[in-house]
């Protein structure tokens, strides 16, 4: 078998490149043992992490491989491995984000916002979905239930909440709330201060208006 130790990432720029290396020293005194293939496990799937092996280089006893055209937004687990004659050896398993990217596709939409950690913000429907919903079967007053214009998600959960006790709805906050899309199910209503900065940098980037996000 094999020590495995110092098992590292470094993410470049653009986010989608990553170095991965690791120290390993043999276990075994001797020095007549073959090794067939050594490099990184590396999926989004912890389940299926044995199914894309990549093969490194070793330089001493550090094994390394840097890894391109990763997934934006997303969550990587890897590990590295080393197969002889006698079986396959694995390391532990470590994680690493890579970035949110402008523009880019995560999370069943389009990015349109990303905070100052650059592993967080918002997307847009990357489909439009044009659907008539009323606001709310009833007259309200919804300025009386939302106090800030810049959370979403918080105001279309009081909008919900409040019509929770009533016979009248609130079909649009429902549509969004309900809606799911590619298995993400956290959409909501835009709030006033979201969806400007939204619309502008669609139009500006070529796609039609959409007005429903995630965050």
């Amino acid at each position: 078998g094999y020590n495995f130790s110092n098992l590292s990432h470094s993410l470049n720029e653009p986010t989608t490149s990553v170095d991965l290396s690791v120290q390993y020293i043999q276990k075994s005194t001797s020095a007549n043992i073959n090794i067939l293939e050594q490099g990184f496990l590396i999926s989004t799937n912890e389940s299926s992490l044995g199914n894309n092996r990549i093969l490194g280089s070793i330089s001493g006893n550090t094994l390394q491989k840097q890894i391109n055209d990763l997934n934006i937004s997303s969550t990587y687990y890897y590990q590295a491995f080393v197969e002889n004659e006698y079986g396959l050896f694995k390391s532990e398993i470590e994680t690493f984000n890579t970035k949110a990217v402008l523009g880019g596709l995560a999370q069943g939409g389009i990015i349109v916002e990303v905070d100052a950690s650059g592993f967080h913000g918002k997307v847009v429907t990357s489909t439009d979905y044009w659907v008539r919903k009323q606001w709310s079967t009833e007259s309200c007053g919804f300025n009386d239930l939302i106090t800030r214009f810049d959370d979403g998600l918080e105001a279309t959960e009081k909008i919900l909440d409040y019509f929770s006790a009533k016979t009248a709805s609130a079909p649009a906050a429902e549509y969004c709330f309900n809606l799911v899309i590619d298995g993400f199910d956290d959409w909501f209503l835009p709030d006033f201060d979201e969806i400007r900065p939204a619309q502008i940098y669609l139009s500006n980037a070529g796609y039609k208006q959409k007005v429903l996000e995630t965050d």
